[in-house]
């Protein structure tokens, strides 16, 4: 010890031996504040300035220790954020308990390096300077660098820059996710790092699989759902319309995505599967079969093993080497022939063998340690990186497939449910057969009747249409009775006689059916049903109307709108009833028979569009799709989907507004037309007619066009049919419809 006197102080430096040095250091690298060389002062390690040694100047000693204080003070504060989640486990989530885990486990390894370079020390085996130390240390500084970076970025950044535990969680998971792809792109020179990261990752991951398993397995979420990536809206009860839409959504983040990247790309499947099986349940059934041996982790964990030993194998195969063992192990019988010098052999031993044996010892001492349930040498499976598929390709092959099995098996069992015990394809018969018009002579004995009380002003109340429809249902579909019925929308009732507009469709589906034909799904359905409706109507108008009504004046009442006849009485002519026309009332009678075959033609053509093309929609991309459907979610798209196709085809969609409005225009002088045939040729006014006829060229004219064009175009080919039936309408009407 010396001392040097000053003016206001004196400095006591003690002399130490540099393997006193040593020993310390390892100590500090384990995390121990109690040391004589480094001080713990707030948050960090600093160097004892009173400490010298007989062959280093003070300030070259200061600058080596200090090398080792910023390692210390980063071993220090991952051991103290292990300790701190380890007791604090009740507000903890299980997601950075099993960050705090699997550092601890990580210090405790290098403890096992530190303790060994200790007894090495004390046991003078070895002259180690600090020197030596650093050099001997420096991978393990390389890692211990890594893990704090990534425990600064995950824990320290993310808890200020994120509020919720979701966030936080899954930005965690994603900062993991993204170090190891970035490592495995580096190749040989990233091994290391990915050596101590991926095992990491991996038990991180373990909880969250677990709630994920507990989601796709039994339809529930965990008690504490704030670190997983769905939760429950609100509490819908059982025969609740909205309960698949409204129940449970996937969390969602303006800053982020809430689901983690690892399983981005299946967490429709992962969504599907819990809703699937908390549907399930509430029919009582408990889905068992969906339960595996395995649990998703394991399965996870041992498909990843199994990809990477593939593609080792692989490798060396294609070098040539043996496959699954070292190439030492194969050579030890020739050096340990007779012959060789043994000399040779002894050096062979020293450079090789023993080296190897070492690192084998090591690892089972690691494994037995450490108290694994089962060990695997991620070096052995990670050394040919630069020879298998990227790190983030390989995790999905092991993992996405297993979240698929349980999903399909879930939805399978959910799907079944639907076709078989609630009939699903028998309601969307129903459907078909009534909103789209399929059950032919039902509907045409229901909407024959209401057309000819129209016609004669005799129509009364909605509880008149609900007689005429369920007497159609009693021939044919009685036990349909009741369930369909007829509605008014948002219309006043004198409005029927022209346009129909307020006439739907209502039909009482069961639960859980109702999640696919839903209100929304009827009101689509009824857009086309008074669509088709209004077209029906038009052509049973031009049906009913007949020649002897053109030159029998007795028959119609002007003043009343009213046939004066009884309806159940047939119409006799007479030579009587018989009326001479002059020769213009001829040519006016001709041209009104021409025009009702025109008109007729062309409500015929777009009729038959109408009905064919419902029919093979239906058939062709409905029936099928629906039976090779997957799951709800799918079934309830692809059901979406068919509507909004049929909308198109039916002139519904927006984008062909004006063939739709050009149609009903057609529709309307239909209606015009019929007053002018009842009126009679001594009466009828030529000029109205005149009128009509313009209209009507005008109205096929624009629709020839507007159908070819848009059939060339290659948008709605469909539409080339109908371009060619108003063909002859058109020649020689060239004037556009305008609205």
């Amino acid at each position: 010890m010396r001392s040097v006197k000053g003016s206001s102080q004196v400095n006591l430096y003690q002399l130490l031996t540099e393997k006193q040095l040593v020993r310390e250091t390892l100590w500090l690298l384990q995390g121990v504040e109690n040391l004589h060389v480094y001080k713990f002062i707030g948050d960090k390690y600093v160097v004892n300035e009173n400490i010298v040694v007989s062959h280093l100047t003070r300030e070259t000693l200061i600058s080596l220790l200090s090398r080792f204080t910023m390692i210390g003070t980063k071993v220090f504060s991952l051991k103290r954020f292990s300790t701190n989640t380890a007791l604090d486990v009740e507000t903890q989530s299980k997601t950075f308990r099993a960050f705090g885990y699997v550092v601890g486990r990580f210090l405790m390894e290098r403890q096992l390096d530190m303790s060994h370079l200790e007894k090495q020390v004390i046991d003078c085996d070895e002259t180690i300077t600090l020197s030596v130390l650093y050099d001997k240390l420096f991978k393990d500084f390389t890692k211990v660098e890594c893990v704090h970076q990534l425990y600064e970025e995950t824990i320290v950044k993310g808890f200020h820059r994120y509020s919720t535990v979701t966030e936080r969680v899954v930005y965690l998971l994603d900062i993991f996710y993204s170090t190891i792809c970035m490592f495995d792109s580096l190749g040989d020179s990233g091994l290391d790092k990915m050596l101590i990261i991926l095992p990491m990752f991996l038990d991180i991951c373990q909880p969250y699989l677990h709630d994920l398993e507990g989601w796709m397995t039994m339809g529930k979420l965990p008690h504490s759902d704030e670190e997983f990536m769905i939760y429950k809206l609100e509490e819908k009860e059982k025969g609740n319309v909205n309960y698949w839409s409204e129940t449970f959504k996937i969390k969602e983040s303006k800053e982020k995505s809430l689901v983690p990247k690892f399983i981005q790309g299946v967490q429709k499947q992962i969504l599907v599967a819990g809703k699937s099986l908390g549907l399930l349940s509430e029919f009582g059934k408990f889905a068992q079969n969906v339960l595996s041996s395995k649990s998703l982790f394991d399965e996870f964990k041992e498909n990843l093993k199994a990809i990477l030993v593939k593609s080792n194998n692989r490798f060396l195969k294609g070098s040539d080497l043996p496959i699954g063992e070292y190439v030492v192990d194969g050579k030890t019988s020739i050096i340990d022939h007779h012959a060789l010098d043994p000399l040779i052999k002894e050096n062979f031993n020293t450079i090789f063998l023993d080296d190897y044996k070492l690192v084998k010892q090591d690892k089972l001492q690691r494994k037995s340690t450490l108290c694994r349930e089962e060990y695997i040498d991620w070096t052995d499976l990670l050394e040919h990186g630069s020879c298998r598929p990227p790190i983030q390709l390989l995790l999905a092959q092991s993992l996405h497939p297993v979240i698929i099995e349980r999903y399909d098996k879930a939805s399978a069992l959910l799907l079944e449910l639907f076709k078989h015990e609630e009939n699903l394809f028998y309601h969307i018969s129903v459907m078909k057969d009534f909103f789209l018009a399929q059950a032919g002579g039902t509907m045409y004995e229901f909407y024959s009747e209401v057309f000819e009380k129209i016609k004669r002003k005799d129509f009364h109340d909605m509880a008149f249409l609900n007689i005429v429809l369920q007497d159609a249902l009693q021939s044919q579909h009685p036990q349909l009775m009741g369930s369909l019925t007829i509605v008014e929308s948002n219309i006043s009732i004198n409005t029927y006689s022209t346009k129909l507009d307020g006439l739907e469709l209502r039909y009482e589906v069961p639960w859980p059916i109702t999640i696919i034909v839903n209100d929304d799904i009827q009101a689509r359905y009824n857009e086309i049903f008074k669509f088709l409706l209004k077209v029906k109507r038009a052509i049973w108008t031009l049906e009913q109307l007949r020649f002897h009504e053109l030159t029998s004046g007795s028959i119609y009442n002007k003043e009343t709108g009213e046939e004066s006849c009884d309806e159940d009485e047939p119409i006799r002519i007479s030579k009587k009833n018989l009326v001479s026309l002059t020769s213009s009332q001829q040519q006016l009678k001709t041209r009104m028979l021409i025009i009702r075959m025109k008109i007729m033609h062309v409500m015929r053509n777009f009729h038959f569009y109408l009905m064919t093309r419902i029919e093979s929609t239906v058939t062709a991309d409905v029936e099928g799709k629906l039976k090779e459907a997957k799951d709800l979610d799918e079934i309830i798209n692809i059901h979406l989907t068919f509507l909004n196709n049929l909308k198109q085809r039916c002139f519904l969609h927006e984008k062909i507004e004006r063939s739709r409005e050009a149609i009903l225009r057609i529709v309307y002088l239909v209606f015009d037309f019929e007053g002018l045939w009842l009126e009679g040729v001594q009466t009828a006014d030529g000029s109205k007619l005149n009128k009509l006829e313009k209209d009507f060229n005008r109205c096929t004219s624009f629709l020839h066009s507007f159908f070819s064009s848009i059939a060339k175009r290659g948008s709605y080919p469909h539409f080339e049919f109908l371009a060619n039936s108003l063909k002859t309408e058109s020649r020689g009407h060239h004037a556009l419809f305008r609205r």
